[in-house]
């Protein structure tokens, strides 16, 4: 996912993966969140045998974006789901 919106600052990234941790830098953003959003994610990759990875910088943005583990699909799978999409990029603004 790629956000165009503040950016998170250097000693505010340590407080992204933990429970309940979020970042407020700005009186303009979301506020709602609690920060649980990422932890689940994370603990949703890492089931799969994967990771999260994000680059910030700060006031330009961020981009977060994951690996999972999948197992291999058998050739009538594969045939019936060409059109699956491997990498996708979302635009936040």
């Amino acid at each position: 996912m790629i956000d165009s919106g503040i950016g998170i600052k250097e000693e505010n990234k340590t407080k992204l993966f933990k429970l309940f941790g979020f970042v407020s830098d700005s009186a303009h953003m979301n506020t709602s969140g609690i920060g649980l959003g990422l932890v689940i994610s994370s603990q949703i990759v890492e089931q799969f045998e994967g990771s999260i990875k994000f680059e910030s910088k700060f006031g330009k943005g961020s981009t977060f974006s994951f690996k999972v583990k999948l197992g291999q699909a058998s050739e009538v799978e594969a045939e019936e789901d060409a059109l699956l999409v491997k990498e996708e990029q979302v635009q936040v603004n």
